[in-house]
């Protein structure tokens, strides 16, 4: 890796690992040998392949957009719509409208075939396989569209063969509060996200 290709990893690093660059960037552009390999919407571009091997495996996952529904009472947590769902999220003070921006890591991610029931998860969201990829890890990268939104989920591929996951397979993504902590920042919204969505 030279300089040049040094400071582009750097700078994804960075965007993908802090709060600031996290709520304030829009686009992002990799670059190779001074050549651009991927462009897009920080969205978009959080679930591209080719960042797998320069934010490193932790950091793998997705960053989507919302809009803020309010404070749930009777939990503590901020409500955001992302998609067709409902996340809750340990952010305070924030207005109902208020663009928020969530890293949802693959890592965190739980993948549901049935409507989960009594559990203590706080965040369960519907939709549908869009696509199953090798890890880098040696297991399976699930892409999930929950709405217009999409989120990553890495499982093993015991986990792949014994759901029988396929494309176009509706399922549900669960994601603990807990693991939001810290992953969610008030920025642009890039996409259509608002509580009548």
């Amino acid at each position: 890796m030279n300089r040049w290709q040094a400071s582009m990893a750097h700078g994804a690093r960075r965007c993908f690992r802090t709060s600031k660059h996290c709520a304030t960037n829009t686009h992002i552009v990799l670059m190779e040998s001074g050549a651009v390999i991927a462009q897009g919407e920080v969205a978009t571009m959080s679930l591209d392949p080719h960042l797998r091997s320069i934010i490193g495996p932790d950091q793998v996952g997705a960053i989507i957009d919302g809009s803020v529904l309010g404070l749930d009472s009777a939990s503590g947590l901020t409500k955001v719509r992302v998609g067709h769902g409902d996340l809750h999220v340990q952010a305070k003070d924030l207005a109902a409208g208020t663009p928020l921006r969530v890293q949802i890591l693959a890592r965190d991610v739980i993948v549901s075939t049935q409507i989960p029931e009594r559990l203590s998860v706080r965040n369960c969201l519907a939709g549908f396989v869009t696509s199953i990829q090798d890890d880098d890890l040696g297991g399976d990268l699930v892409t999930i569209d929950i709405g217009g939104a999409a989120i990553v989920a890495r499982i093993t591929k015991a986990a792949t063969r014994e759901l029988s996951l396929t494309p176009q397979m509706k399922t549900w993504a669960l994601v603990k509060s807990a693991s939001l902590r810290g992953h969610s920042f008030a920025g642009p919204i890039t996409s259509a996200a608002s509580p009548d969505a």
